[in-house]
């Protein structure tokens, strides 16, 4: 049906007593004039762009998901585009470049850049090349699907096997895209926006304020604790081979703290696949007897050495990179603005920063900074949230363990933050939409799909497929009108 609803008892009765020629015209008119008409067709259009109010990881890791929460703005475009009858070419040009459409048109047509507004924009735990290439990937894909019912995204890594889509041609797309960058367009007065960003600006600097205190006070705190590194290993080994020992009995035998001990304990049996640094330490526990208590405390003062060593090693790093970083002269020069106020480096600012050996590396991360995985690979798919390494203390882990006084700092940054909150202005709603970029610029095609391996340059270009001869390179702006 037209509105996907059943007729009332009394639309029904009315047609059946309507004897004019014309009885089906007026249901029809009366049907096509129903705001349910523009909802029900919208709602096709919506699952063909991929809508959502939120990305990807919802249905795994909600805590994780980047919400959209005016995305309905985009919805309600298309319902309103639809009902009002909006021509089908501007419906089209509206999603894909309304910012470059007559300014007098705008303001009717800006919503339809939600279509890519919305997409997803950021993937997490890659580095910038790859995270652009998924999101140039995403809005190609959606694009070519829904105006040309073609999955031109088969040909990111090789020629398209059934269509005649070369690999040149999907980089020749997506050199469009990649022309273009993330851009809110606020709904409401410039002066609107102007106040609510103006306390936007001091609330982020009080909650960056306290994420830095955090931060800091968990690095020392992991400082502090890798010192006693043997005394946790030794005590792990008596946990490990005396019968009736119990972690909180040996922990209290050696004043340790038995949370930590359990962290020990669970470390120090992890498979050997990322390095091989605790090889000599399970092949002495797996040996007959498990060991002894002197072979222990040898090998634990060793793997204290190492730790040391990697962790000055990785220091002196960190401070070389740092001095490099700040050489860029601001913050937009180093990064691209995301939806929700994340914030990615940019690929032109791909830095030459130093660091540590593969093996090395992991080990850093594992006790000071990230749990890493016995495949030594992260999955942002994965469904519970990434563990905090060995001696990382975050959240409660960490403030439990803080004095009364810093207890009181942080209950006090906190409680400001809030008071602050509750007396700021909501936040105005806006288009999730896309501009140009200052210069556009042509991808070149990666072999394989891979952001590091290059080819023969992709000038922005429709399809082979649809012209004749060699196609015509866009030389107005990005090639999205």
């Amino acid at each position: 049906g037209l509105t996907g609803l059943a007729p009332t008892y009394e639309e029904v009765k009315a047609f059946e007593s309507d004897k004019s020629p014309n009885a089906y015209e007026k249901v029809i008119d009366r049907l096509l004039a129903s705001p349910r008409y523009g909802e029900r067709w919208a709602r096709h259009w919506m699952d063909v762009v991929r809508y959502g109010e939120d990305d990807y990881r919802v249905a795994k890791q909600p805590d994780r998901a980047e919400k959209y929460p005016f995305a309905f703005l985009y919805r309600d475009w298309l319902i309103r585009s639809i009902n009002d009858d909006l021509s089908y070419d501007l419906f089209i040009k509206a999603q894909l470049a309304a910012d470059l459409l007559d300014e007098k048109l705008r303001p009717k047509l800006i919503g339809g850049l939600g279509m890519h507004g919305t997409g997803v924009w950021s993937y997490q735990d890659n580095p910038a090349p790859i995270e652009r290439a998924d999101e140039w990937h995403d809005k190609l894909d959606v694009t070519t699907k829904a105006f040309l019912g073609l999955t031109v995204g088969c040909a990111r890594c090789h020629d398209h096997k059934y269509d005649a889509i070369p690999t040149r041609d999907y980089y020749s797309l997506a050199s469009v895209f990649a022309s273009s960058h993330y851009k809110a367009y606020p709904q409401v007065p410039k002066s609107v926006v102007d106040d609510y960003e103006k306390e936007k600006k001091q609330l982020d600097a009080k909650e960056a304020g306290l994420k830095k205190f955090l931060d800091q006070t968990s690095d020392l705190y992991a400082q502090i604790l890798f010192v006693q590194t043997e005394d946790y290993m030794v005590a792990a080994w008596k946990v490990g081979s005396q019968k009736r020992a119990t972690v909180q009995s040996i922990a209290e035998e050696y004043k340790l703290d038995s949370e930590l001990l359990e962290r020990w304990g669970r470390f120090l049996k992890k498979k050997p696949n990322n390095y091989g640094f605790l090889k000599p330490w399970q092949e002495m526990v797996a040996a007959s007897g498990g060991g002894t208590i002197e072979a222990a405390k040898k090998l634990a003062h060793e793997f204290y050495l190492l730790i040391a060593d990697v962790n000055e090693k990785y220091l002196k790093l960190k401070e070389q990179n740092e001095i490099a970083l700040a050489q860029f002269k601001t913050e937009q020069e180093q990064f691209d603005p995301l939806p929700n106020g994340l914030k990615r480096q940019l690929n032109k600012h791909q830095i030459d920063l130093k660091g540590l050996d593969r093996e090395q590396t992991y080990l850093w991360r594992d006790v000071f900074e990230t749990d890493i995985p016995e495949l030594g690979m992260i999955n942002p798919n994965a469904d519970d949230k990434r563990k905090p390494g060995l001696l990382k203390l975050n959240d409660w882990a960490l403030e439990k363990r803080l004095s009364a006084d810093l207890a009181g700092h942080v209950a006090r940054l906190r409680a400001d933050i809030e008071s602050f909150k509750k007396a700021m202005p909501p936040q105005y709603p806006f288009v999730y939409g896309i501009e140009e970029e200052k210069e556009p610029s042509d991808l070149k095609v990666f072999l394989r799909g891979n952001p590091y391996s290059f080819a023969e340059d992709a000038p922005r270009a429709f399809p082979s497929i649809f012209t004749e001869g060699v196609p015509k390179r866009f030389d107005k702006g990005s090639g999205r009108l």
